[in-house]
């Protein structure tokens, strides 16, 4: 696990970093000097930086990837009942013609007699 989180490297908002540094020495006791504890800052040789090639594309497109699914997911859904809207007016429009030709078949044989 440990060997993981040491190859892959975290992506860290370095403004919260600062932040944070900056919070932690104002609530920090004054009797700790941190000159004293810490060393001057010294800045990485090239080779201690890391090679930084491939952002994970993963969580810039996820969120796109799902929103497209939902959406035709919406769309599957919205197609599916404009089908069932249409078959339950065409059977409406059967039924009531039905009605119709039972209605007028009645009326025939009412005349006849």
């Amino acid at each position: 696990m440990f060997e993981v989180f040491l190859h892959q490297r975290q992506v860290i908002d370095i403004n919260a970093l600062i932040q944070e540094a900056y919070r932690l020495e104002g609530v920090t006791r004054s009797s700790v000097d941190v000159e004293n504890v810490i060393d001057d800052f010294e800045a990485l040789s090239k080779r201690e930086y890391p090679t930084f090639k491939h952002y994970p594309t993963y969580s810039e497109d996820y969120p796109e990837q799902e929103r497209e699914q939902i959406r035709q997911k919406e769309l599957q859904y919205l197609s599916q009942r404009k089908e069932e809207l249409a078959l339950q007016n065409s059977l409406l429009r059967e039924q009531a013609l039905h009605r119709e030709l039972h209605d007028f078949r009645l009326r025939q044989t009412s005349f006849k007699m």
